[in-house]
């Protein structure tokens, strides 16, 4: 879509057209650890099934993929995870018709708790479907995920749900290029300025710092120990802008503690 978010991707790789993709979703907070949930081909066609790698087989390639995983080539779910090779070959079905694969991974936490509730097994299968997953993804060309394990409800992170996401987490953490921290502290200003102005009114960063140091010009009056720091002070400001700095640190403390 025509956002600033995407100019600001597409300046940052140097693409003026970005690549398509066969997105598959994971939205783990909706899927029924008994019943499942409802997916979405890539046709349109609609299909109830309950396991993880089914939902991903459904998305790429509907009963050709749930086949592919199948030990009789059923357009049937399976029951435990499919192996790397499996996956390998499922995520490189998109290149056929020019596509990249890309995973969006959500509430993980939120399912792996209510499952492994249900029948202590699940744990590891889950564990080595995840594992699988990273390494299939590693592995073929043009196929990436972006995965948040943690849950929304607080409830779910008990002894139990920690050990479940440390599971997870340390495979994630073998085959990860990158972790990413959710907002650190110098985020805190972006983000409220993207939440709260729009985005032609702060397109124009080089007009930042005037307003930062005419303000600061009237507080190093009131505090000597502002003077005393005055460069340091005018970047903090500066980051900050139009947010008092001290405002945007308690907000942080707030938020992460």
């Amino acid at each position: 879509p025509d956002v600033p978010a995407v100019a600001e991707f597409r300046n940052h790789i140097g693409l003026g057209t970005l690549p398509k993709a066969r997105v598959v979703v994971f939205p783990f907070d909706k899927l029924d650890p008994e019943k499942g949930m409802e997916v979405v081909g890539p046709t349109g066609k609609r299909r109830w099934l309950r396991n993880p790698w089914s939902l991903l087989a459904w998305q790429i390639a509907e009963e050709e993929g749930l086949k592919l995983l199948h030990a009789d080539s059923l357009a049937e779910e399976r029951e435990s995870p499919p192996a790397e090779n499996l996956l390998v070959e499922l995520l490189s079905l998109p290149q056929k018709e020019g596509l990249a694969t890309l995973l969006l991974v959500d509430e993980v936490l939120m399912y792996a708790r209510e499952k492994v509730q249900l029948g202590e097994e699940w744990r590891g299968r889950l564990a080595s479907f995840f594992q699988y997953l990273c390494q299939a993804t590693v592995k073929v060309d043009r196929a990436a995920m972006v995965a948040s394990l943690l849950a929304t409800d607080p409830r779910k992170f008990d002894d139990k749900g920690r050990a479940i996401l440390g599971d997870i987490q340390a495979v994630f953490a073998r085959d990860k290029e990158e972790g990413v921290q959710p907002v650190l502290r110098e985020d805190v200003a972006e983000v409220l300025r993207r939440r709260f102005f729009t985005p032609e009114s702060i397109a124009k960063r080089e007009i930042f710092k005037q307003h930062a140091i005419a303000a600061l010009q009237g507080i190093q009056e009131l505090d000597p120990e502002v003077k005393k720091r005055l460069k340091a002070e005018e970047e903090r400001f500066l980051a900050s802008y139009p947010f008092h700095p001290d405002l945007t640190e308690v907000l942080y403390t707030k938020w992460t503690q």
